[in-house]
Order: C-alpha cells, then structure tokens, then sequence
C-alpha cells in the first residue's frame, strides 16, 4: 500500500478501491500495460491481480475518512452468470461481515466479449441483472431484488 492512502479521498475527492474478487488472484504474468500510440489509449491486462475479499478484514481495520467505494468483480474464468452471482454476492458479503461500509460498491464484469465476442447481448444483459441483483441484496441484507437504505461511510 502507497503510505498515507486512507487519507486520499479527503485530499482528492470520492476514491474506489478494487477490483476485488471473491478468491485472490495473481494476475497476467508478461507486460502487462501498454501505450497504443496509433490509437493515443494506454491498454491493460493486469488480471485483476488482488488479495481477494481477504482485503475486507484488512480495511475493516483501517478506518477511510471521506467517501470511498470498492470494487469488486466476477471471476474471470467462470461464465456461468449464476455462479458470477454468487461470487460478487459473497465478495460484497465479507466486506459488510468485517464492517467495511463503503459509500458505494462497483460489480466490475471486465470485458466478457473478449470471450463471447457479443458484448450487450441479452444473455449478458441477463447475466449482469442477476449478478448486480444478488451482490445488491447481499449489501443491503435483504431479498434479490429487494433494496433498503444503509448507513452511510465506515463502520468501526
């Protein structure tokens, strides 16, 4: 971690930390961040390297003042929108159990049409309802499809 980072969103505005996946993740050995000077973009395929939801016991010991968000996201290799679900919906559970009560979460889905190649297709368009849907009731502590008000910022 960068020292001084919890103070970041005082000093710079909203923050969001992530992506989190439920498992950790090692992410893409090689290079791994480029810079396309055709297209005037930088490119990235880190692979979502992070420690998994075991970063939610970690913050829940590190109070953030200021508004913050996290991030968490699917897991690469599954495509079955079920299981995605699942995932998102534990990852976004451990972060409420350890207390980390971000002003936001993120369901980061990456880029699915580098496998499918139909990117906003209805399966996915139903595959992302069911994955925001259950991560949403899991933050929330209530039915899919169902959303109640929450506290706002950190609890400690």
């Amino acid at each position: 971690m960068i020292p001084g980072w919890r103070s970041i969103p005082l000093m710079c505005g909203p923050v969001e930390f992530g992506s989190f996946t439920l498992a950790p993740r090692v992410g893409n050995a090689g290079t791994v961040l480029w810079r396309d000077v055709n297209g005037l973009t930088t490119m990235n395929r880190v692979g979502l390297k992070n420690p998994g939801s075991a970063a939610a016991e970690f913050l829940s010991r590190q109070p953030i003042d200021g508004t913050f968000g996290i991030s968490v996201a699917t897991t690469p290799e599954v495509d079955d929108p079920t299981v995605q679900a699942a995932h998102v919906a534990q990852a976004i559970g451990r972060f409420i159990e350890e207390g980390v009560r971000p002003d936001w979460f993120t369901v980061n889905l990456s880029s699915p049409e580098h496998r499918t190649g139909s990117h906003g297709d209805s399966d996915h368009r139903a595959g992302v309802g069911g994955v925001c849907g259950d991560g949403r009731a899991r933050r929330d502590g209530s039915g899919v499809g169902e959303s109640q008000p929450r506290p706002r910022g950190h609890a400690v």
